[in-house]
Formats: structure tokens, sequence, C-alpha cells
């Protein structure tokens, strides 16, 4: 069983990572919209340059932007998702598939149970 003392430690750690994570979250979103505001200034000296078809260089300026943000999307929630599997396993809690099993289980006992129960009306 797991005692007061750990569980507040283990909080204050999961609290704790949880706020970097979001730290990071800040840090990554604020690098790749520096680096996505870089690149819209380059191509819009580009175009202005060169006189480009505009539908091909912003269809291929969104695609561009869309990447990075899907990137990013995808570091984020992998950052935030590692500390708290860990804290729940930690814990001993049980997952969203573990639970949905279990009421799998309770459906289909239920179903039996009922099947077994003489019909009383």
């Amino acid at each position: 069983m797991i005692g007061v003392t750990t569980l507040k430690k283990t909080t204050q750690d999961v609290s704790r990572n949880v706020f970097m994570a979001g730290l990071g979250v800040l840090s990554i979103a604020t690098e790749t919209s520096q680096k996505a505001f870089g690149t819209l200034v380059e191509r819009g000296k580009l175009k202005q340059d060169s006189k480009q078809d505009s539908k091909s260089e912003g269809g291929s300026l969104t695609s561009t932007i869309l990447n990075k943000t899907q990137d990013v999307k995808n570091t984020v929630v992998a950052l935030v998702q590692k500390p708290i599997k860990g804290t729940m396993t930690t814990l001993g809690l049980p997952t969203s598939n573990e639970i949905e099993e279990l009421n799998q289980r309770i459906v289909a006992l239920t179903e039996k149970i009922n099947a077994l129960a003489p019909a009383s009306k």
C-alpha cells in the first residue's frame, strides 16, 4: 500500500513534471512560431523579388506551417503523456483500456446472471 508521504511526494513530482512540460511546450511553440514567422518573411521577400505564382507559393507555405504545427503537437503529447503514465503506474491506477475491459466483463457477467435468473414477471 502506498503511504500518504509517498503519495504526496509522487503528486508533487507529477505536478512539477507537468509544469516543466508546459514550459517546454511554451518554448517549443515560441521557437516554432519564430521559425514560421521567419519563413513567412523570407517567402514574402522571394515572392516580391521573383513574382512567383501566389497559389503554389501559398499552398507550399501552408503545408510547411501545418507540418511544423503537427510536429509540435506530437512532441507536446509525448512530453506530457510520459510522466503521467509513469505516475499512474507508480500509484497502481488502472488505464482507460483496463477500465474498458472491466466494463465489458461486467456487462457480460450481468447478461449471464440475467439469463440464469428466473423470469419474475
